[in-house]
């Protein structure tokens, strides 16, 4: 990917979710994500809504890397559900193996352990559903997510693009997001 580098910053935002399909919830996360990307002078060319499915957003995510944007935001799919599939479509787009990230495992397994302390969840640690959380394509660098457990996602490509993997919950999209922009710069 080699992003053109004249002019300002392209960005492409990816929302992953059907029930922003079946109109259950409106995408308030892309207008929140293009306000913010916009007020630092980046041009969002276009917001794509895809259902939570792994070809499907493999697909988008190929498209919108054809395009050339200097970065792609993603926003959901990082969780622990089986329909959390983001981060798998992620690696089969970049052909880069999904492994633990000790970053996220740290992350993690530290806020697992404080719920746990707090009685929220019955035992910290890890467990098959929390570790997917873990796994990151290899390369990749994890973002705390400060309001909640899945921790986002930045992966740099070849020629100065990159990703970056939101939650979707979005007050842990937005607190996410603030703790990735130093990293974007």
């Amino acid at each position: 990917m080699r992003p053109d580098r004249s002019g300002p910053d392209r960005i492409e935002i990816l929302s992953v979710g059907r029930e922003l399909l079946r109109g259950k919830i409106t995408d308030g996360n892309a207008r929140k994500i293009a306000a913010q990307f916009s007020e630092q002078g980046a041009e969002v060319q276009r917001i794509t809504v895809v259902d939570d499915d792994q070809r499907a957003i493999a697909e988008a995510m190929r498209e919108a890397l054809e395009r050339n944007p200097h970065l792609l935001v993603t926003t959901g799919g990082l969780g622990p559900a089986p329909d959390d599939l983001t981060l798998a479509a992620l690696s089969d787009t970049l052909k880069l193996p999904l492994s633990i990230n000790h970053e996220a495992k740290t992350l993690v397994e530290e806020t697992y352990s404080k719920m746990a302390q707090a009685k929220l969840v019955p035992t910290g640690g890890l467990n098959m559903a929390r570790e997917k959380m873990c796994r990151r394509p290899v390369g990749s660098t994890a973002v705390p997510n400060p309001f909640g457990i899945s921790p986002g996602v930045i992966c740099r490509l070849p020629g100065g693009a990159g990703v970056l993997c939101l939650p979707g919950r979005p007050f842990e999209m937005q607190t996410t997001l603030q703790a990735a922009m130093p990293r974007l710069k």
